[in-house]
């Protein structure tokens, strides 16, 4: 009866003791193992969370006791607190039909008494190569979650390093010794880890989305007014932003330690800082003011879909696939690579608001044509030395990566074929074949290629040696882009053609 009594009052301190640690604040930054890597608790918990339910399911907690809480058996706490749904997203219209659901939100532990269903229709579309491979995606996914939500449940996700320096499961363990895992790091080590967890929790890149619609207003109010208190706050902004976005870089590069050129999400943070910087110097090399709007806007463009579209932008920080190991030649052939098409997308942003203002007949606009055409001139000028330094820099590198400097992979072919576009519109230009508003027209139009390049190949054709650069989405994207241009084009040809007669 004694040794009864011992063991049940050992079991109520282990409650006890587990219930403290889910709330303990020093978690956050303890070390754990994901995606072949050391990294911050904290950026873990989110990342999974953020993968099975798409957010923090509960409310009342944040998302390190949730994810703390999981993983500890104790998700019964979770279920029966009101604010909590641990509920995950189907679109997929048939997988929802299987279900015997109509809304698209599922429950986690209703999901999981159909997984051996899933796993067999699953199987039987993988065998029979059905060519709508739409439906076993959308299976696939879903399995992927209930994985990930069981593996938390039984506290295999969560992996801490122990005294050894080896990753071992929470659920092999103590609190004691899982709070003690951050003094089995090395110093080197410590201090990554703090400067992931502060990269992860100040989000300096949402700070640069505050400090360039500022700047984007002030540069506005400077272009319309003159007003040089305005011109003042437009550099000081423009300076602030650009330094922010450079420190959120610095930092990214000493957590990976490798340049953050390696995928999507990186390509469109230095093509957003690009743009403005260039932007910035062609607005006091040109004295044109109006450059500064429009490079702020490519920026808040590009930091907005870092932001908000994850899933084509994939922002997480992994280990490079073994061709990407050579710091040297990714800095250099990805950087002049990704400041080409800054350079182009800021030219894409002026034709833009040019041909708008063509469209809807502004009455100065004859005026300032000029001018802009000059402003494009130089921008595609600059893009072009970049995208052909870059396409030469990546032959010397699959030359020494894979034993060949050309092999018409789909990335290559297309960067090939828009490096020959923008020639042919520089050379049309001083050749006169592109006179006036055809000049910009036909700049615009020449960005679509561009647009191929970089995210066609990767979300369309999704094929080639440059796919490890891609993530899923971004279809849709294009589609509404190509849309959107084909009006904007129509309507400036046929007031074109209306003018020309």
């Amino acid at each position: 009866m004694r040794k009864l009594f011992l063991l049940l009052s050992l079991f109520i301190l282990s409650l006890n003791s587990w219930a403290k640690f889910c709330s303990d604040p020093n978690l956050e930054t303890l070390p754990s193992f994901s995606e072949g890597r050391m990294q911050p608790l904290i950026v873990h918990a989110s990342k999974s969370l953020k993968q099975i339910f798409g957010k923090n399911p509960c409310p009342s907690f944040n998302q390190i006791e949730t994810y703390c809480l999981l993983s500890t058996g104790r998700s019964e706490e979770i279920k029966n607190n009101s604010n909590c749904k641990l509920t995950t997203l189907v679109k997929h219209h048939e997988l929802l039909t299987m279900l015997g659901r109509v809304e698209s939100e599922i429950d986690i532990f209703e999901a999981l008494n159909f997984k051996q269903a899933l796993i067999e229709k699953y199987n039987f579309l993988e065998e029979s190569k059905n060519e709508d491979s739409s439906l076993a995606q959308a299976i696939g996914t879903l399995l992927n979650k209930l994985a990930l939500f069981e593996q938390i449940r039984a506290g295999d996700d969560w992996k801490f390093l122990n005294q050894n320096h080896t990753w071992k499961s929470i659920n092999t363990s103590n609190p004691n010794e899982i709070l003690a895992s951050k003094s089995n790091t090395t110093a080197d080590e410590s201090k990554r880890l703090d400067l992931e967890y502060n990269y992860q929790k100040y989000s300096i890149f949402a700070l640069a989305i505050f400090l360039s619609i500022l700047g984007f207003i002030f540069s506005l109010l400077s272009a319309r007014t003159e007003n040089k208190f305005f011109s003042k706050l437009t550099i000081f902004f423009f300076s602030t932003s650009l330094m922010a976005e450079l420190c959120a870089m610095i930092m990214r590069t000493l957590i990976s330690g490798r340049s953050p050129i390696t995928n999507m999400y990186e390509t469109v943070m230095l093509t957003g800082a690009g743009g403005l910087l260039l932007a910035g110097i062609l607005h006091f090399a040109l004295k044109n003011k109006h450059l500064l709007p429009i490079g702020f806007t490519i920026n808040l463009v590009c930091l907005f879909m870092m932001r908000f579209s994850t899933e084509m932008l994939d922002g997480e920080i992994k280990p490079l696939v073994p061709v990407l190991r050579d710091n040297f030649w990714l800095s250099t052939h990805v950087t002049t690579i990704t400041l080409s098409y800054a350079c182009f997308a800021l030219a894409w942003f002026v034709t833009n608001y040019v041909l708008a203002r063509f469209i809807f007949k502004s009455t100065d606009f004859n005026q300032t044509l000029e001018t802009w055409n000059k402003a494009l001139r130089i921008i595609l000028q600059v893009g072009v030395v970049f995208l052909a330094a870059g396409i030469l820099l990546g032959g010397i590198w699959a030359d020494y990566s894979w034993g060949r400097f050309w092999g018409w992979d789909p990335k290559e072919t297309w960067s090939l074929i828009s490096l020959i576009i923008y020639v042919i519109i520089l050379h049309g230009k001083y050749a006169n074949w592109f006179k006036d508003v055809l000049f910009t027209i036909v700049t615009n139009a020449a960005f679509m290629f561009i647009l191929m390049t970089w995210f066609g190949v990767n979300y369309v054709l999704s094929a080639g040696l440059h796919s490890y650069g891609s993530s899923t989405g971004g279809t849709s994207f294009l589609i509404s882009i190509f849309i959107f241009e084909t009006a904007i084009l129509t309507l400036s040809l046929l007031r074109w053609k209306n003018l020309k007669t």
